[in-house]
């Protein structure tokens, strides 16, 4: 996913008509990332996605913002 690869807050129309690794992504890039930040996608994509107001995070006040959220790591339990 090409939200994934990017680092920090992207803006929606960043994600609209760009060649990624992973092939072409059209007009609907935004529509898609609103999807999974609404968590409207499959179970595996669930809380992968969030969104932000401009205001929020002292961004462009203009666009909405979307980022990929990296899991947290796995902290092994010492449990025997």
């Amino acid at each position: 996913m090409h939200l994934a690869d990017q680092r920090g807050w992207v803006p929606a129309h960043e994600l609209q008509k760009r060649s990624t690794p992973y092939g072409y992504v059209g007009s609907a890039g935004d529509v898609r990332a609103r999807e999974l930040a609404r968590n409207e996608c499959p179970e595996k994509l669930k809380g992968k996605v969030e969104r932000e107001e401009r205001k929020n995070i002292g961004l462009e006040p203009r666009f909405a913002y979307y980022r990929f959220k990296r899991a947290a790591p796995k902290q092994l339990s010492m449990d025997y």
